[in-house]
């Protein structure tokens, strides 16, 4: 309780009952501050490529186009993130920049949701101290010698309010969920834990392939840290992600395997810069390795 009452004295206020909802706090003010971003319609880089995507994708679900060529070829921004935010924008009758705006804040509030699930998980006891300090850290916590990445996947203050709307706020924060299930999958050993286990890293896998890889190494340290007997478990997560690349390969709008095997390159140029200054850029986070090395 934030106001309390004591027997023969007026209400009074307890700053203790606030601190126990600093993340709440936090997010609102992240959430207020994104909604003035949203209005305001500052969208710069690839906000207008996943704008296109929306919009052909809402004017033929079914058999659409190029986003951005006049070739016949594939796009592999046609994702379910992007479909789903499409099928709102169609049967809302919204154009696709408001439509994406709209999703921006339920990505907000779905990573917010998700991160607080997920480290809640990890450290029970201490999830809102923990959970509130995960959040200030990812927001601030960047070297300032050289600027932090102006990217997507990368939620500092400077960067956020722009990559909301992006699939891959959208995936990271059911990276986050699968995490949070997964953790619930190795401790109850309930096997139909393994359904949206599934259903999970197939859509991050479509929706964002870049955020499978942290997926699958999360899966696999969360199976050493968690898991009772983990060769079997180790095998088991193995078989499933295999059945994941599997599945993922039927997506009709895109050809999964062509982007890994023969498409990949396409990309090498403009993702240079994530491997230059990293020891930099992520400088001040390196203070809590010390805690993980030592945390019994």
């Amino acid at each position: 309780m934030v106001l309390e009452r004591s027997a023969g004295y007026p209400t009074k206020f307890n700053i203790l009952g606030l601190i126990n909802y600093r993340y709440n706090i936090l997010g609102i003010l992240l959430l207020v501050l994104f909604i003035s971003h949203a209005i305001n319609g500052q969208w710069v880089g690839d906000f207008w490529e996943h704008s296109a995507v929306v919009r052909e994708l809402s004017t033929a679900p079914l058999n659409p186009k190029h986003s951005q060529l006049l070739l016949d070829v594939p796009q592999p921004l046609y994702s379910p993130y992007s479909l789903g935010v499409a099928l709102i924008s169609r049967i809302m009758g919204i154009d696709a920049i408001t439509a994406l705006s709209i999703a921006g804040i339920i990505n907000l509030l779905f990573f917010l949701i998700s991160l607080k699930l997920f480290v809640s998980s990890l450290f029970p006891k201490y999830a809102e101290a923990t959970s509130f300090y995960t959040l200030v850290f990812t927001l601030l916590l960047w070297g300032q010698e050289i600027n932090p990445w102006d990217w997507s996947g990368f939620f500092h203050l400077k960067v956020l309010g722009y990559v909301l709307p992006y699939p891959s706020t959208f995936t990271i924060s059911l990276v986050f969920t699968e995490f949070y299930v997964y953790i619930a999958l190795i401790k109850s050993r309930n096997h139909l834990w393994y359904f949206p286990v599934f259903g999970l890293a197939t859509v991050i896998l479509i929706s964002h392939p870049f955020s499978f890889i942290p997926l699958c190494i999360g899966l696999a340290a969360i199976t050493l840290g968690f898991g009772r007997f983990p060769l079997r478990e180790f095998a088991a997560l193995l078989l499933l992600l295999f059945a994941v690349l599997i599945f993922a390969a039927l997506w009709p709008y895109y050809p999964l395997i062509q982007l890994f095997l023969k498409e990949s390159y396409a990309y090498n140029a403009t993702h240079i810069a994530m491997y230059q200054h990293v020891v930099k850029r992520i400088l001040p986070s390196l203070i809590g390795i010390p805690s993980l090395l030592f945390d019994n």
